[in-house]
């Protein structure tokens, strides 16, 4: 079906692209999925599709086929009369096929424009159709993949979707065989209370077998539409969909009659319940400390009003059945974030319904690239649990640009490891109640799998906890002061240069963030799992302020040497502890009584110079002896070659960096400071202890901080030295190959024209058309050329379809090759200047663009050229926007 999925991909984004500007893409979707649904059962009325049809005279596809090439006025208007007329003969289908207004002037526009617009549809579909439905046995599927593919591009490029609205089949797949959801004769209730477009439920029922009665909620209707469509085109009926909002007005009940006969309503119960709720939803109940079915209450703890993850998860326990078995998709923040989230942690492990957690990788979810984990329900109360069984399979993925997929093996491993309770190291283990007492019913994951226990105690030494050997230097706020500010970027990474220099740090005006130090201390950073121990000699004379990211100790010189001290918080036995107890998914950090409790080796405090020396003079060989080995074998070359591979892997990173996990941070603050905005009594009226700011305030704060990164990065990316290694590419080959993958990433949203590459290579009788250039860069430069013309090259608003051409001119004289790449957009008015400026676009996005800018660093730092030309539509054919790279070029012709 791979080919037919191509194709069909190709036709369906020329079909969007013609459409753009006169409707909204992400409104098309249900029109689309409605039409290929009645197509399926038009072609499959009398085959077996566990569907029982009746469809209409003159209300099949075919018939509304024929609105189109009557050139029927007003087909939105006669395909609602049809499609009613399909749900009153079909109940199951009433409110599915009939959910759209395909006479909605608000969506498809008036009058001409919806017929062009419903017209273009239904013959794309049929087109399809006759080109790859020839057998009545292709016809039985053609359809159902082609719905599942439709709506699948939607999730994945819509901004729409947000996490909890759709899950990735592979999750589903893996938590149906950590529920044990499998094919028997049993009959089984499945249940997800938040489901979205049904995507889980659908992904686990096909995993369990047919004899299953499948139940789910949501609040927003068009999913509800999906979810029902989704089960209709796979035959399956058995199902009980409800639009309602589950926390507060729940659609399952069991009502019976108590010995006094009262009613008595409870919350229905189901052997399995999956989800894949919304992380972190705000104002989720309008009184929360009362519920009516006694899902939260003093005994369980009562869930944050700013988080609704806690109450998705109770709702959950309360409607298993006994013995059943439950999944949820939870954000890893639910692992360990404190107050009365920490308090709902104890009683669900206290009461036994946990049994175990397996965690994901992160960028695996739509519409989110934090991490997430499963937690695992069991409402046994006869069985007394002592102990969760946890799996970390953060590093279970393949890796698809900026996403993260679970391949098949993934889920195998992690399956068999769960179901035999395997204890793997570092990746699974059994943990007893009493540990996690221990950590204060925090449930973060690498805290229990690190192996540090296997860590061999020298002979005369101990291990001793920070806090036996450190003591935090309190905090001292002042106002209107100036003075020597201390950051996270000035504390030093260097377990033998660790003292900052007073002089080296910058003066400036105190925030009452940072805290004022009058004595010698030990500081450690508290962000990015990184302590980079230091030591600053401050005293009353010489006072200086710390960062809020920063702590600051005494140090207890009768146990520990500071010089050992610094180099046993470099190890990597403590680096480990320091991963174990980080906090935090975007910013990870580590609380100040977690930094106390890390262990040390501590041997007598005689030999603990001796050891510090003898580990620099055991480094200062190490050092020397790589330089002998150097100088011997004449590695230097091989060395600069590394470190060149190095750098040019650090400039990708960076580009991924500040186009990916950053645009998609800044795009959640700006989305955090509306809300606040929005709602200044809530964010104005809550305030940090510790700095007496304000929530509002902070969200600026940390949106500029954000900022600054975003044009750090950007700087960085663009001037840092170039050590690419160049190599010489074919250009003519190069063009061809780039080209077919550009096509096929892009779904054919345009056509290429390289008929000028073909021809300038005939015309001079050329074999090999050769630059000296990195090919990564030169991948990179075309890359972003094609990004700027899609996103922001105006393609036209009409049927026209959208081109690219590419062009090629040689200048024997200068020996220099001109490829240029032109579009068919609206006339441009952006000039040179501009398309290669450092600036980016402005607005909450700023910074995301630059893709011109980095044309043109890229193409000048391999020694070319970049130019830009505007066009009128009369002119060039057709196109209007031009860039191109000029490089000197080597020759070869055919003989």
């Amino acid at each position: 079906m791979s080919e037919s999925k191509n194709s069909w991909n190709s036709d369906f984004w020329n079909l969007l692209n013609k459409l753009r500007g006169k409707i909204e893409v992400d409104s098309l979707k249900n029109y689309i999925l409605t039409l290929v649904f009645l197509r399926h059962i038009s072609d499959n009325k009398n085959t077996n599709t566990g569907l029982n049809i009746t469809i209409p005279a003159d209300c099949d596809f075919q018939s509304i086929l024929k609105l189109c090439y009557e050139e029927r006025t007003s087909i939105g208007n006669e395909i609602n009369k049809r499609l009613n007329s399909i749900a009153r003969e079909n109940p199951i289908f009433d409110g599915v096929i009939n959910f759209i207004d395909f006479n909605s002037a608000s969506v498809l526009g008036k009058d001409h424009d919806s017929d062009i617009i419903l017209g273009n549809i239904i013959l794309l579909i049929e087109d399809y159709s006759n080109r790859h439905a020839s057998s009545d046995n292709t016809r039985n599927t053609i359809w159902v993949d082609t719905f599942e593919h439709v709506n699948q591009s939607f999730i994945e490029n819509s901004v729409k979707y947000s996490a909890g609205t759709a899950t990735p089949n592979e999750i589903g797949i893996l938590i149906a065989k950590l529920i044990g959801f499998k094919k028997d004769n049993s009959v089984k209730s499945i249940y997800d209370p938040v489901c979205g477009t049904g995507s889980l439920l659908f992904s686990v029922f096909k995993e369990g077998g047919d004899d299953v009665t499948i139940y789910g909620e949501t609040r927003i209707p068009e999913n509800i539409f999906v979810a029902k469509l989704t089960f209709l085109f796979h035959g399956i009926t058995d199902y009980n969909l409800e639009n309602r909002d589950v926390l507060n007005f729940p659609s399952f009940l069991d009502v019976s009659m108590d010995k006094s006969n009262h009613i008595q309503t409870q919350l229905k119960k189901f052997d399995y319940v999956v989800s894949n709720p919304p992380f972190n939803v705000h104002n989720w109940s309008t009184d929360p400390h009362s519920d009516m079915f006694d899902r939260w209450n003093s005994t369980t703890g009562i869930p944050p009003t700013n988080s609704g993850d806690f109450a998705f998860l109770l709702h959950i326990v309360k409607s298993l059945k006994e013995n059943g078995v439950a999944a949820c998709v939870v954000s890893n923040g639910v692992l360990f974030r404190g107050g009365s989230e920490r308090n709902i942690r104890k009683y669900l492990l206290e009461s036994g319904f946990i049994k175990g957690i397996i965690g994901l990788p992160a960028k695996l979810l739509y519409g989110t690239g934090i991490p997430s984990s499963i937690i695992i329900l069991e409402n046994k109360p006869d069985f007394k649990r002592d102990s969760i069984f946890i799996i970390d399979a953060s590093k279970e993925y393949l890796s698809e640009r900026f996403i993260n997929k679970l391949m098949p093996e993934n889920i195998n491993h992690i399956a068999d490891v769960w179901e035999n309770g395997k204890e793997e190291n570092e990746f699974s283990r059994i943990v007893p109640y009493s540990e996690i007492a221990e950590n204060d019913f925090n449930f973060n994951l690498p805290r229990y799998l690190t192996t540090i226990y296997d860590f061999e105690v020298p002979e005369g030494s101990t291990l001793v906890e920070l806090s036996n050997v450190l003591t935090s230097v309190p905090r001292v706020r002042t106002d209107n002061e100036s003075g020597k500010l201390v950051k996270i970027s000035d504390l030093l990474n260097d377990s033998f240069l660790y003292t900052i220099a007073i002089d080296s740090l910058a003066e400036d005006t105190v925030s009452r963030v940072f805290n004022k130090l009058t004595a010698p201390a030990l500081l450690i950073s508290k962000r990015f799992n990184k302590l980079k121990p230091s030591f600053i000699d401050a005293s009353l004379d010489y006072p200086v302020f710390i960062s809020p990211d920063i702590d600051a100790f005494t140090i207890n010189n009768d146990i520990v040497d500071l010089s050992y001290l610094i180099q046993q918080l470099s190890s990597d036995y403590v680096t480990k502890q320091v991963d174990s107890f980080s906090l935090g998914t975007v910013m990870p950090n580590l609380r100040k009584q977690d930094f106390m409790r890390i262990k040390v080796v501590i041997p007598r405090f005689d030999t603990q110079g001796s050891l510090t020396l003898q580990r620099a003079l055991t480094e200062g060989a190490r050092i020397q002896s790589d330089k002998g080995k150097i100088e011997t074998f004449q590695l230097q070359a091989t060395i600069d070659t590394l470190l060149k591979e190095r750098m040019n892997d650090f400039q990708w990173k960076l580009h991924d960096i500040r186009n990916g996990e950053l645009l998609n941070l800044k795009g959640q603050i700006v989305t955090l400071e509306m809300f606040a905005d929005a709602n200044p009594e809530l964010f104005n009226n809550i305030v940090d202890q510790d700095s007496n700011d304000t929530v509002h305030s902070s969200i600026k704060d940390i949106y500029t901080s954000v900022q600054k990164l975003a044009v750090i990065l950007s700087d960085l990316y663009d001037t840092s030295e170039n050590a690419s290694i160049k190599e010489n590419i074919d250009v003519l080959v190069f063009i061809k190959e780039f080209c077919d993958n550009q096509l096929k990433s892009n779904g054919n949203l345009f056509e290429i024209d390289c008929t000028d590459i073909d021809k300038t290579k005939k015309d001079f009788e050329i074999k090999d058309l050769v630059i000296s250039v990195n090919k990564k860069d030169v991948e990179r430069i075309f890359t972003n050329i094609f990004e700027n013309a899609i996103k922001h090259g105006g393609f036209k608003d009409s049927n026209q379809v959208n081109k690219i051409k590419m062009a090629l001119s040689l200048d024997s004289k200068e020996e220099m090759v001109t490829i240029a790449v032109l579009n068919n957009g609206k006339p441009s008015k952006i000039n040179a200047m501009d398309y290669f400026a450092d600036g980016g676009k402005a607005g909450s996005t700023s910074n995301s663009g630059k893709g011109g800018h980095i044309v043109k660093v890229l193409t000048e730092r391999n020694n070319g050229k970049v130019f830009q030309n505007n066009y009128a539509i009369e002119e060039a054919n057709g196109y209007t926007f031009e860039v191109g790279v000029q490089f000197k070029h080597k020759l070869s012709y055919e003989l």
